[in-house]
């Protein structure tokens, strides 16, 4: 457009020299013509833009590193003086706060015109798509007039499904009431007393066993039972920064892709678990017995931000004692492990897993009922790695 102004400029230049300098009149009609031109075609776009109307067309679910086919569709009953549109595209990850602007400009030629809008999909979660700063401009090139277009569009990237080698260790402590295993052992269920244990500064009185205490002299403080067929609970413990660092986000996508990939292998596996997240210091609980609940968190999953720092969902967790209800626990995360693994109760079959850049194989280590695991992140989506929960 800039282009073509100039170049107008310089002929109505022309035109005004020459009229000076010449003797004949048909330059001033001309330089009249000149100037009347740009107005006339102003006010034809205005009228085009008033039969106009913006639709998008294409995909509303997309898989992770593929082409997601979208349009944007330009419908008009009039072409007077309309020549092509300008406009950006702005895309927004929402779990990954992942922002991405495309400019976009069309000729414009037919009553209705899709302009392609494709993009790869890089990170899965759900996006936003919104059309920013619309123009209109006029067959030359000469005047451009904005459109309001607000409308938004939304996606959602599915994850890729990722191959993982689980075998299920034998848990001893079950016992079957019904189609359903449950495991007796400590929980918050004080009607049912699953063990003693001497009282200590900062434990809640009201659980004192006053009358044993009275006769053992000393302060005993009740342990409740926790009666139920989940006792696996999974952590995933994923934020977009680590040590004040914003994490790349999409080694941030295949890691939280893993994860969803193990909660599917637990329930394959035969392993109801809850899922545990936490999103502004607040944690969020999904209990997943089947597909269909597989399904519903993973949903919750790839509408929900990510916490702004990474792992800070175990503190949480520990800080109110919710470890206590289970006998397992899969803690997923990426970069280093932060001390507060090593402060888990030790009556608790842990298996901790990270993924990190810094490492081309796996690492493995085993400390006492606890199992920490590094997976490099450059082989996450390509290799299949073996765990025994």
């Amino acid at each position: 457009m800039k282009k073509a102004r100039i170049l107008y400029g310089m002929i109505v230049l022309f035109t005004l020299s020459a009229m000076i300098y010449s003797q004949y009149r048909y330059f001033i009609a001309l330089l009249i013509i000149e100037a009347i031109f740009p107005i006339l075609l102003y006010m034809l776009l205005k009228y085009d833009l008033n039969h106009i109307s913006i639709h998008y067309l294409g995909d509303s679910n997309g898989w992770v590193d593929e082409d997601i086919h979208l349009y944007l569709e330009v419908i008009s009953t009039t072409l007077f003086a309309i020549g092509s549109v300008e406009f950006n595209i702005a895309y927004h990850n929402i779990v990954f706060d992942d922002c991405r602007t495309f400019h976009y400009h069309q000729n414009l030629n037919r009553h209705s015109t899709q302009i392609p809008c494709s993009f790869k999909a890089k990170l899965c979660g759900d996006v936003t798509m919104t059309c920013k700063e619309v123009y209109f401009y006029d067959l030359f090139g000469l005047c451009r007039i904005r459109f309001p277009f607000s409308q938004r569009q939304n996606m959602t990237i599915i994850p890729e499904k990722l191959k993982i080698d689980m075998t299920r260790k034998k848990d001893l402590s079950y016992f079957k009431e019904g189609n359903h295993d449950y495991l007796l052992q400590k929980g918050f269920d004080m009607s049912d007393i699953y063990d003693l244990r001497n009282y200590h500064d900062g434990d809640d009185i009201r659980h004192i066993h006053w009358k044993l205490s009275a006769k053992m002299q000393q302060m005993l403080l009740k342990e409740g039972s926790h009666n139920s067929s989940i006792n696996t609970v999974m952590l995933v413990d994923i934020g977009l920064y680590q040590h004040q660092k914003k994490l790349d986000p999409v080694k941030l996508s295949h890691a939280l892709s893993y994860a969803m990939s193990l909660s599917e292998t637990l329930i394959q596996q035969g392993l109801p678990h809850y899922i545990v997240v936490s999103h502004s210091e607040k944690m969020s609980w999904i209990p997943v017995l089947g597909i269909d609940d597989l399904n519903y968190a993973r949903t919750l999953w790839l509408c929900s931000p990510l916490q702004k720092n990474n792992g800070t969902t175990l503190p949480l967790f520990l800080s109110e004692q919710y470890e206590l209800p289970f006998s397992k626990m899969l803690y997923f995360t990426v970069g280093d492990f932060i001390s507060d693994i090593n402060v888990v109760s030790q009556d608790m079959d842990l298996t901790a897993i990270t993924v990190k850049d810094s490492i081309d194989d796996v690492k493995s280590l085993k400390k006492g009922t606890v199992q920490f695991i590094e997976l490099p992140s450059s082989h996450l989506t390509q290799n299949i790695y073996h765990f025994d929960i």
